[in-house]
């Protein structure tokens, strides 16, 4: 039963800390003024709103401009950012970020040495986020196991992938979580590694998660008893 193609999913956009919601970009002048007056002065969280700000208006060269400052300061949302737009190919060149911030999942046109330093880049976002950069880790670890089985950065590898996978996914409701639960439920339904009793187990998850794909697959695997008893 081959619901849907891992490969066909998005990367898993920035999360964010239910405690310390991300500013919310305004169109008003002042807040615009005094943001980037802030991130003139190298204030890191006012740069890495005005990124956030850009990124959201659709004008991304600027924003990766933002997010790489920010990111140099060692703020991880910005390298979370950053890397999601490098796969994207949003206002980025392979050679347009310095000093060491590479980029995620570029395209296939990128260079391999850049795929590989993007995917250290989101490897250090996993290894370094502190207390107040949790929220970023099962998100950043759905995006790892992504890179591992599609091969960007990294040798492919499906064993790694479900790996990382389930990493993200055994951290619960966290919305990053919840895609790998997703993920394992269709990379477990997959003609060459079908396992319905695990696709059944990670979709039965997901769906409690609130997964709206996953509660339509469970409710095929239970009308055709694939991984379960047959619904009646």
């Amino acid at each position: 039963m081959d619901l849907v193609s891992v490969s066909s999913e998005r990367l898993q956009p920035l999360p964010q800390d239910p405690s310390k919601p991300l500013p919310s970009p305004s169109d008003d002048v002042l807040w615009l003024e005094e943001v980037s007056e802030k991130a003139k002065r190298g204030v890191v969280e006012a740069q890495f709103a005005l990124g956030q700000y850009f990124f959201e208006k659709g004008q991304y060269r600027d924003a990766s401009q933002q997010f790489e400052l920010a990111a140099h300061r060692g703020n991880m949302q910005a390298r979370y950012q950053l890397g999601v737009m490098f796969y994207d190919g949003k206002g980025v060149e392979e050679d347009s970020v310095s000093g060491g911030v590479r980029p995620l999942f570029p395209p296939v046109s990128f260079t391999r040495s850049g795929q590989s330093k993007g995917f250290h880049f989101m490897m250090e976002v996993v290894e370094n986020a502190r207390h107040g950069d949790a929220h970023l880790v099962p998100s950043a670890q759905y995006n790892i196991g992504r890179a591992f089985f599609q091969g960007f950065g990294v040798r492919q590898s499906d064993e790694e992938a479900v790996k990382w996978w389930t990493r993200s996914a055994e951290q619960g409701k966290d919305p990053g979580s919840v895609r790998a639960q997703n993920t394992l439920g269709m990379y477990y339904a997959r003609n060459e590694n079908v396992n319905a009793k695990e696709s059944f187990r990670w979709h039965s998850t997901a769906a409690d998660n609130g997964h709206v794909e996953s509660m339509t697959a469970l409710g095929l695997m239970l009308a055709s008893g694939q991984g379960c008893a047959k619904s009646e």
